[in-house]
């Protein structure tokens, strides 16, 4: 079932220019966390969404314009649908970077406009699990700019105490994640296998064209710095399989890998299995629909969910299912 809260855009464009209130329904894209009807689901699953605020030079959305939620119904159906079967969903606006940002040469620009948008999603994620939370265990879900807030919450959040407890696991593609990166935890790590609990997976896709490695212009943020990504030593985690072992080749069964859903249109998958195998920083498609799942130069960046959206749906089942099942031993 699909939720969607839209209020009026003048109010929303008013409630952004400064900070948002996340005890305002109209600061969510979605929340379910007042409604009876979806307390019958498992788990709660909070949502950082990707950037979609493609407009003009380096910097944030200070306003909810009408493409953003044009854009974030996209998001919904290919992306956050993916969860929907097991958990409540919490989607709140926040003051994303532009895509622009993520083009610009000065990464203390981009720093900055991360930064603010961070400060948006961690009041939200700190005001769910004060208000709605109520010691229910949740996934945290995002893809691309909103890997990079979840990937902070994680940090700052989620390694240690009580809320790691709570967290069945999460995740967060779209972004580079590499051994750097897990060295920041004390007990967090990658998910090595498909029911591992208290995990994060992580992963990027491309097709048989797409590059090798990451060039210097692709930073990731580590202790507060802007690191290039062509100086880390990266992991990857392979959708189907839920290992991260480089080169080892897993086919998926067909009917998992989701058209993208731009309407509320038939649901159609690939009609072919895929075959994967993590290479650095990348998860390597073979068998998609290039028609379909048509990137850049081989990027299938805005497909990294719905290549693996079936093994996504039934993976967020198993992990749910161990999780449970160690509360009642």
């Amino acid at each position: 079932m699909r939720f969607l809260l839209i209020l009026p855009l003048a109010f929303l464009s008013v409630a952004a220019f400064g900070q948002f209130d996340y005890s305002d329904q109209s600061s969510w894209y979605i929340n379910q966390g007042k409604q009876d009807s979806f307390l019958d689901k498992r788990v709660d699953v909070f949502f950082v969404h990707p950037t979609t605020y493609y407009r003009g030079r380096p910097h944030n959305e200070l306003k909810i314009r009408p493409t953003t939620m044009k854009r974030l119904e996209v998001v919904q159906r290919n992306q956050v649908a993916a969860f929907e079967h097991e958990g409540r969903i919490f989607l709140p606006h926040y003051r994303q970077a532009s895509l622009a940002s993520f083009l610009n040469n000065d990464t203390a620009e981009l720093k900055e406009a991360l930064d603010l948008a961070y400060t948006d999603v961690r009041r939200a994620f700190l005001h769910y699990l004060r208000e709605w939370n109520d010691g229910r265990p949740f996934i945290l879900a995002s893809h691309s700019q909103g890997s990079r807030h979840a990937f902070q919450l994680l940090v700052e959040f989620l390694d240690t105490g009580e809320f790691h407890r709570q967290l069945v696991a999460a995740y967060i593609p779209g972004m580079p994640m590499s051994t750097q990166q897990l060295a920041l935890f004390d007990s967090l790590t990658i998910c090595m296998n498909s029911s591992q609990t208290g995990c994060f997976v992580s992963w990027m896709s491309v097709d048989n064209r797409g590059q090798e490695v990451l060039g210097e212009r692709r930073y990731v943020e580590i202790n507060g710095k802007m690191v290039s990504a062509s100086d880390l030593d990266f992991i990857c985690t392979n959708p189907i399989s839920w290992t991260n072992t480089e080169d080892e080749k897993v086919t998926g069964k067909d009917k998992r890998a989701l058209y993208p859903r731009v309407n509320d249109d038939m649901i159609r998958y690939n009609r072919r299995p895929l075959k994967t195998y993590v290479r650095g920083a990348f998860v390597r498609i073979e068998g998609h629909d290039r028609g379909t799942f048509n990137g850049t130069f081989g990027n299938l960046h805005i497909y990294d969910y719905n290549l693996f959206f079936g093994d996504i749906q039934m993976n967020v089942t198993e992990r749910v299912d161990s999780y449970l099942d160690a509360l009642e031993d």
